[in-house]
């Protein structure tokens, strides 16, 4: 009698784990599903899906555009554009985002945080010193165009998009626009994704980790902290290499390089403004905040060569707790 009234708990307890087993799942099943939301009901991330189902089916009409220059018209549009994002950026959508979030209150309600991180003081230094000297915003990008790209172009003929009698003649598909878009976008962020995290990780962080320091000073975002730093990052090296070359080595036409080098510039901007509806802003607020997560931009690109922030961390991105070394 003794040894079956012994049995009776353990028998309760096994009776009761069978009963929690199924409130077990269901809490993963929602865990799973938040965790979907958190990472992919994004404006960006709905947009950029939206067009590419609209680039990939054959059914919804195509828009296209005939232009015809000169070749050597190419180096001097890229040139001109290089130097003109900076004014662009700095001068324009920068003080935007800066008046956006100092004055409009629908801005705190797009935050991860209501406050905006840090002093005022400390904030208002930071756009400063990001509106100063916008010509030199691309300066390493304009220098190899003016230096390596010119030659090429002017002596060699090396323009990708050039035909035989000099004249460059663009059909600017919309469908083949977008398609072409997501494939520099992705080889861009392979590129610097990986700079980004051999910075971080692995044996030459001893030597790059040094130069990228200086932005992790911010482990919160605001649309400034994308010009805090120093220009020998590796990561910022590359991108100066990518914004020269990329387009060219692509095959792309000056139009839709052009437009690439904007977008992925801007793309740049929008992840450090500190938005929780854009994934982007949200992925590398995890990095600023936690340091050993998302290191690339697109989502699959990090599933496969980086490591996803938890829904742990992305949750906590909303509090006020310290930040996790």
């Amino acid at each position: 009698a003794t040894t079956h009234n012994n049995n009776i708990p353990h028998k309760l307890q096994k009776a009761a784990s069978k009963k929690t087993k199924p409130k077990s799942s269901n809490i993963d099943n929602t865990m799973s599903l938040a965790y979907f939301n958190a990472q992919f009901l994004k404006v960006d991330v709905i947009v950029s899906i939206l067009l590419l189902v609209y680039a990939f089916t054959k059914y919804m009409p195509d828009l296209q555009v005939i232009l015809s220059f000169n070749h050597q018209t190419r180096t001097m549009i890229e040139f001109f554009n290089l130097l003109s994002i900076g004014f662009v950026e700095r001068w324009f959508v920068l003080p935007l985002l800066h008046f956006f979030d100092e004055a409009v209150v629908l801005a705190s309600k797009l935050r991860f945080r209501k406050k905006l991180p840090f002093e005022k003081i400390n904030r208002d230094k930071d756009y400063h010193d990001a509106s100063q000297k916008p010509w030199f915003h691309n300066k390493f990008a304009i220098l190899w165009t003016l230096f390596v790209l010119v030659p090429l172009d002017t002596f060699f003929n090396q323009d990708l998009s050039s035909d035989a009698d000099n004249e460059t003649t663009i059909v600017l598909s919309l469908k083949v626009l977008v398609k072409q878009l997501f494939l520099g976008l992705i080889v861009i962020d392979l590129i610097l994704g990986t700079a980004h995290l051999a910075s971080h990780r692995g044996p030459l962080k001893k030597y790059l980790f040094k130069f990228h320091a200086h932005h992790h000073e911010r482990h919160q975002n605001f649309p400034a902290v994308k010009y805090v730093g120093n220009p020998f990052d590796f990561e910022v090296f590359l991108t100066q290499v990518c914004f020269a070359f990329i387009p060219r080595i692509l095959g792309f036409d000056v139009i839709t390089g052009v437009i690439l080098i904007n977008l992925f510039s801007l793309q740049l901007l929008l992840e450090h403004t500190g938005y929780k509806i854009f994934h982007l802003a949200q992925h590398h607020e995890a990095h600023h905040r936690y340091g050993g997560v998302a290191f690339y931009h697109f989502p699959l690109v990090e599933m496969v060569l980086g490591k996803m922030p938890s829904f742990d961390q992305l949750q906590r991105l909303s509090s006020n707790g310290k930040k996790h070394v």
